[in-house]
């Protein structure tokens, strides 16, 4: 019966796609039967972005992932992670869905920790995607400097922002955050990095403060344009 209704829920959110390309899971349980979290997942296709965090604490931590058919599964990992990471995943949770019902475990290979997690979800279909969902390209890309952003909106104001940079010299920037704009502005700001979002309808134009984020050579400043 799990792995039935499981394959119910996919034919559903698959059978979404075709119209408004996305569903959203949005998930309340306890890690140890003690620790309270909140997830709000986005699944298209087989991929996830969303982020969780702990009802005490009320900080959003991104997640990336993806469900795995076959077992019956919803792959979910937390930072820091690699293009590796799905294969060989270090932190994060593996959960199982049966009726409303969520099982699984919480797990950190470093170092070895696994702590069961249950609770139940809600999957609501979206009706829409916003225009400013995609991927951007920097106005500065050349065969020196590439700069990439991808922009997902999980729910409400609510968005996960993944920016990216690149030196032929072997510069790196990298950010991967959950973001909140409004009235096409946002900010994201934490110890080490303060940058400014402001969307237009087929572009985002980036303002750095300061950012530990990357190299000096390939800063995130900058317009990006949708692709």
């Amino acid at each position: 019966m799990k792995k039935i209704y499981f394959i119910i829920l996919l034919f559903t959110t698959v059978k979404s796609i075709a119209v408004n390309n996305s569903n959203l899971l949005k998930i309340k349980a306890k890690i140890s039967e003690k620790y309270g979290i909140e997830m709000n997942l986005k699944i298209t296709e087989n991929s996830v972005n969303g982020y969780y965090y702990y009802t005490k604490y009320k900080t959003n931590i991104p997640l990336v992932g993806k469900i795995n058919n076959e077992k019956s599964e919803i792959l979910l990992l937390e930072k820091p992670w690699t293009e590796n990471s799905l294969s060989n995943p270090t932190k994060g949770f593996i959960l199982n869905i049966s009726n409303d019902q969520i099982t699984g475990k919480w797990f950190d290979k470093s170092p070895e920790k696994k702590l069961p997690v249950s609770g139940y979800f809600k999957n609501e279909k979206l009706k829409y995607e916003t225009e400013t969902d995609g991927d951007y390209k920097s106005l500065r890309n050349s065969e020196k400097f590439q700069g990439f952003i991808k922009l997902v909106n999980i729910h409400d104001n609510i968005f996960v922002f993944d920016i990216s940079t690149y030196t032929e010299s072997g510069c790196i920037g990298e950010l991967y955050e959950i973001i909140r704009i409004e009235k096409n502005k946002g900010v994201f700001k934490n110890q080490s990095c303060e940058i400014s979002v402001e969307l237009d309808k087929n572009s985002i134009t980036i303002s750095e403060q300061k950012c530990a984020a990357h190299g000096h050579r390939c800063y995130f400043d900058g317009k990006y344009l949708k692709q």
